[in-house]
């Protein structure tokens, strides 16, 4: 029998989630990973573990709080950040996905049977609560990153998941409508700064200088938004980069009145503004799921 540890009872700042909400969607990923060079043996151990694990993605990382949504010893399924938030734990799948860690490192060994069925036990409530897609795929850490993460061990293992999954579960009916999910993007300052006396690029002026600031996890056909949150005296000229390095065209960014851009890419995104005005501004993603 699996036992579900909230965070309440193990997490130094149990109110202070990481990440963004991203409400009741159902996610198409389950993520797995390993903690390197730990094996816990007991379950005083393990709480030792994510102890270290909060340290190492809090002070060490600079993240907000664990970069995994759950975590997984023996019986017991921990919350990190849980359902429903962007995670830390895989660029390109963070808010995509449900990120799940086994305390144990997988270069060495796989997990066991019981740890498989807590993992199974995870999964289905996912699918139950309306967390995770029926037909979810499970991918390890390093599909979505250069990274031995989960070890060469539980790489060549991964698929001993399916191994006493229950495909007869009973599972919640598919939707009979588009489902659309709404999110934060976190930006983060890019490197590409000018001055304050203005900036013409590609026929677009920037009154007082330009700002870059990058997002990640975008998916080809997102629509992005963007908006303000203040009222502000004049029209805001905004544009997006793609990781192919394709420029769109500025539009003009009012209050009340946000621009919407269709990903026509995938992964890495920097949005281009006006210097002044970038901490007034909003990023939103808006994706489909039929």
């Amino acid at each position: 029998m699996s036992v579900f540890v909230p965070r309440s009872q193990f997490h130094p700042n149990p109110d202070s989630y990481g990440g963004y909400y991203l409400g009741m969607q159902r996610q198409p990923y389950l993520v797995q990973h390993h903690t390197p060079g730990q094996a816990p043996t007991t379950l005083d151990e393990a709480y030792e573990e994510l102890a270290q694990i909060y340290h190492s993605h809090t002070k060490v990382n600079g993240w907000g709080d664990y970069g995994y949504n759950f975590l997984i010893w023996d019986q017991y399924i921990f919350e990190g950040r849980g359902f429903g938030r962007t995670g830390a734990h895989a660029p390109g799948a963070n808010s995509i996905s449900i990120g799940v860690a086994f305390l144990l490192d997988g270069r060495y060994r796989i997990p066991t049977p019981t740890e498989y069925a807590a993992f199974h036990d995870l999964a289905k409530a996912a699918i139950e609560y309306g967390y995770l897609h029926a037909t979810f795929n499970l991918t390890g850490h390093r599909e979505w990153v250069s990274t031995n993460c989960p070890g060469d061990e539980c790489w060549a293992h991964l698929n001993d998941f399916w191994i006493g999954w229950d495909s007869d579960i009973q599972l919640p009916p598919a939707p009979s409508h588009k489902e659309i999910s709404m999110y934060d993007f976190e930006l983060r300052q890019g490197l590409a700064t000018t001055g304050a006396d203005g900036w013409h690029h590609e026929h677009i002026h920037y009154d007082r200088g330009a700002v870059c600031y990058d997002f990640h996890d975008v998916m080809e056909k997102d629509r992005i938004v963007v908006s303000l949150r203040e009222e502000v005296d004049r029209p805001v000229a905004v544009n997006l980069f793609y990781p192919s390095a394709k420029q769109t065209e500025a539009k003009e960014l009012r209050f009340g009145r946000p621009v919407k851009f269709s990903s026509e890419e995938a992964g890495f995104m920097t949005l281009m503004t006006e210097n002044h005005l970038a901490r007034k501004i909003r990023v939103t993603g808006e994706r489909s799921f039929d």
